[in-house]
């Protein structure tokens, strides 16, 4: 099997998948700033809850800071995956498979 992938920080963590799978930098790059577009978007929709309902609707539904929000955030992990990472090769499943455990231990 693979070495352990040990993780000591998210530049670190990056920076050792670029290594083990060169062939998907790019991905990976695009992989974390949809992530991060997540992720600073979380708290802004957990605020949203204090609005009254119908208004709370039309932020997230239509809101242009949710666009990126709805896209990413209605797929599950195996369908993000797929979309960021298409092939069915050996090294591509096994990139998938390294981010789909990361995001369940840290998503």
């Amino acid at each position: 099997g693979d070495p352990e992938l040990r993780i000591a920080n998210d530049r670190q963590m990056l920076t050792e998948l670029k290594r083990r799978f060169p062939e998907q930098a790019r991905r990976l790059d695009r992989f974390v700033g949809i992530s991060a577009g997540l992720l600073w978007r979380f708290p802004l929709w957990c605020l949203s809850a204090v609005l009254p309902w119908p208004l709370r609707r039309a932020f997230v539904r239509f809101g242009p800071i949710f666009g990126h929000w709805r896209r990413w955030a209605s797929k599950t992990a195996e369908a993000g995956l797929a979309e960021l990472f298409p092939g069915e090769d050996e090294s591509t499943r096994r990139l998938r498979a390294y981010l789909s455990g990361l995001w369940i231990d840290a998503g």
